[in-house]
């Protein structure tokens, strides 16, 4: 968990930086293309080495549009910078905590 933060914090000075230099919305879809391509990789793989290894992209990639988003949140509501700082973090969160019991409920195999 620690090498995970460690590096998804690297991921969201990075993506703050790119969103500033690129643009918001290209840093969040360039993650969001990339990040399916590797999860599956992971799921397929079956070498612990391997997989050990794409949880480095991987958590990086995670963490990488969080600034981008909260910039993007930021200018659709300038007035209210704390209002959207805390929809964008925080209901994604939120939703993505309610939904994952469901996602792997119809994802795992039936006996």
């Amino acid at each position: 968990m620690s090498v995970l933060f460690v590096i998804g914090s690297l991921g969201t000075l990075l993506g703050g930086h790119l969103a500033d230099n690129i643009g918001s919305i290209k840093v969040i879809r360039l993650t969001f293309c990339i990040l399916p391509f590797l999860i599956l990789a992971l799921s397929l793989t079956r070498n612990v080495l391997i997989g050990t290894l794409l949880l480095l992209p991987i958590g990086f990639l995670i963490f990488l549009p969080y600034s981008a988003i909260v910039i993007l949140g930021q200018c659709y509501l300038p007035n209210n910078m704390g209002f959207a700082s805390g929809a964008t973090l925080g209901l994604a969160i939120s939703i993505r905590g309610i939904a994952t019991p469901f996602l792997v409920t119809l994802g795992m195999p039936q006996a």
